[in-house]
Formats: structure tokens, C-alpha cells, sequence
């Protein structure tokens, strides 16, 4: 073979090499950049510069940077969202997530956690850990209307304040609701007062009695 022959192998090769390079670069053989905007670029660099330009534009308009979504989650990141569009408890501080209501005490996890208050829905009593078990942090006293709860405090107001109602009648109650009512007078208290014997008949005729006296 001819050095010629070979140095025309040699430069096909290269050329076809570059060809393949060039497809790579701008996605046809010719190698034009024209796709990427409505001018032709000199340059691949040209052309990505142009890239950059777009798309630093773009993110302005949106008018904020947009988050690495390997941060979501993580620490020095951004809070992700559970199923129900909420923030999880391991991603938030404790006293955010510090109050745990269960239906009742044997509802709570078997083992607590220190800086929790956990509350039995059905009593309504505040329980914290303490390392080994669940005690009352309220003296086992809670809000309701039982012997073993406290007191509405809108209620006993209430009542106070009608306890301290001292003329007429709060209650609006008529003497025919009074139960076990006296039916004497002395049953009233009343010891100053004239029997019928010494007051006499009340339905005596004094006018025929006087016109007799005439």
C-alpha cells in the first residue's frame, strides 16, 4: 500500500471519529448549534453560554432559588411532608411535639419518653415518663363533672355569682312550689300573733246588732 493510500486511511478514520464527535455535540453530522437558538453559534461555548444566560433568566422570573432535593429532610435542608400534608415529629422540635393523647393509659406505648406529656382521652389526666413508668402530673385530677375530676371553671363562677344574688327572687320560685310549707301560723314563726277563738266570728253582723242596741 501506497503512503498515500495510508495517509488517506488515516485521515477517513479521523474524520469519521470527528463526525461522531460532532453528533454528540449538536445531535446531526454537520455539527450546526443553530437548534439551540435563532442564530448560529461559533462555538459550542457560544452556545452554552447562551444556555446559561436562558436559563439563569428563567430562574429569575420565578423570583426564588430552587431547593436540592437531596436536602428535603435533612439537616441544613428543608422539612418534607407526610401522606397528610404534614411535617413529621422527627423533623420537628420537642415542644412542638410535645403532647401525646392515646383513649386511655393502657393505650400508651410501653415505654415513654422523657420531655413528653402523654394524655388518656378518656379521664383526661396528663401522665409523663419517668424512666421506668406513667405517673399523674395533675394529682390524678381532671377537668369534668365526677367525684374524682375538678370542676368547670365557668360553672363555679357562675354558681358563685348567683350565690351572691340577695334580694328578691333569683330562682322565681311561687309559693305552691315550696315544698313541706307550715300550715299554721306559729308554724311560720309567728308567736304575737290572735287565734280565731279570741278574735271571734269574723262574719258577725254588727250593723243588726247595733240597730238592736237603738
Amino acid at each position: 500500500m501506497s503512503l498515500k493510500a495510508r495517509i488517506t486511511s488515516v485521515v477517513s478514520r479521523i474524520a469519521t471519529e470527528f463526525k461522531t464527535v460532532k453528533s454528540l455535540i449538536s445531535g446531526n453530522n454537520t455539527g450546526n448549534l443553530s437548534s439551540l437558538a435563532t442564530t448560529n453559534k461559533d462555538s459550542l461555548l457560544e452556545a452554552l453560554n447562551e444556555v446559561k444566560g436562558i436559563a439563569d433568566g428563567n430562574q429569575s422570573n420565578l423570583g426564588f432559588t430552587p431547593e436540592n432535593e437531596d436536602n428535603k429532610g435533612n439537616a441544613n435542608g428543608y422539612a418534607s411532608l407526610d401522606g397528610g400534608g404534614k411535617v413529621p415529629a422527627a423533623q420537628l422540635p420537642a415542644f412542638v411535639d410535645d403532647v401525646l393523647q392515646f383513649a386511655d393509659l393502657s393505650s400508651f406505648p410501653s415505654s415513654g419518653e422523657s420531655g413528653i406529656l402523654y394524655v388518656a382521652e378518656d379521664t383526661n389526666i396528663v401522665y409523663r415518663w419517668t424512666g421506668s413508668n406513667y405517673v399523674s402530673t395533675n394529682g390524678a385530677l381532671a377537668l369534668g363533672e365526677t367525684s374524682s375530676t375538678a370542676y368547670r371553671g365557668d360553672r363555679g363562677k357562675i354558681a358563685y355569682d348567683h350565690s351572691q344574688v340577695s334580694g328578691a327572687n333569683p330562682h322565681a320560685t311561687t309559693f305552691s312550689q315550696l315544698n313541706s310549707k307550715p300550715t299554721t301560723i306559729s308554724g311560720f314563726g309567728i308567736t304575737d300573733a290572735f287565734t280565731k277563738t279570741e278574735i271571734g266570728d269574723v262574719t258577725t253582723d254588727f250593723v243588726t246588732i247595733f240597730e238592736t242596741a237603738l
